[in-house]
């Protein structure tokens, strides 16, 4: 017990007597994990951000998560050969009335009585990776749960229905969707109108897809 307790008091006079390399060596370990957050999280935070807004079907906050003039870009370069070239040069290419006109799009695909009927959450990052010709693009897969609350205007018993007294309920599942960003600001994302032919027309059809 001796030979433990002079041990113990040994490690704490060593340590008193370092205290400042202890401490220095703490700081820049904060300071090094930080850092590494700040640089890994940067995409976490622009997709929750965009879920968050549609969540709210907030279409003018949603349009604020993504640019669209890349968007749209990224959109036309869709079947390139090489679409990171196709890309850049479409980008070059975008003109203002095409990007109003996605606005509108937008606009007219978020319903703001739907606010509350589904709800995506960002779980986790699984993967994030950066073109190799534009590092400004990313594509990032994520993990999430969207739930589905059955539809108001659905009466309980559907006259049509085969079963009887058949119930509606709130549907949870969680999967893997592939968002692509652009100076970490959205320009793909699975429950957005794309700025050509979609689907998903919007985010209620996507869910409604689902099930």
């Amino acid at each position: 017990m001796e030979k433990v307790k002079s041990a113990f008091s040994k490690c704490g006079a060593s340590i008193k007597a370092h205290w400042k390399v202890v401490v220095a060596v703490v700081a820049v370990l904060l300071v090094i994990i930080l850092i590494a957050n700040i640089a890994g999280g940067s995409e976490k935070r622009a997709i929750q951000k965009h879920l968050k807004a549609l969540n709210a079907c907030d279409d003018a906050k949603v349009i604020k998560t993504m640019d669209l003039e890349a968007a749209i870009a990224w959109a036309n370069s869709s079947g390139s050969e090489d679409r990171v070239e196709a890309f850049q040069d479409e980008l070059d290419d975008v003109e203002k009335d095409a990007v109003k006109d996605y606005e509108d799009q937008i606009e007219k695909s978020i319903d703001k009585d739907d606010k509350g009927e589904a709800k995506v959450k960002l779980l986790k990052i699984v993967y994030s990776t950066k073109a190799k010709d534009d590092k400004n693009l990313k594509k990032v897969v994520a993990k999430v749960r969207l739930t589905v609350k059955p539809d108001k205007d659905d009466d309980d018993d559907d006259e049509e229905s085969i079963w009887k007294n058949e119930k509606k309920y709130t549907s949870v599942t969680e999967g893997y969707v592939t968002f692509y960003l652009y100076k970490n600001k959205v320009i793909y994302s699975p429950y957005v109108t794309s700025p050509s032919y979609s689907s998903y027309n919007d985010y209620s059809d996507y869910a409604d897809y689902l099930y």
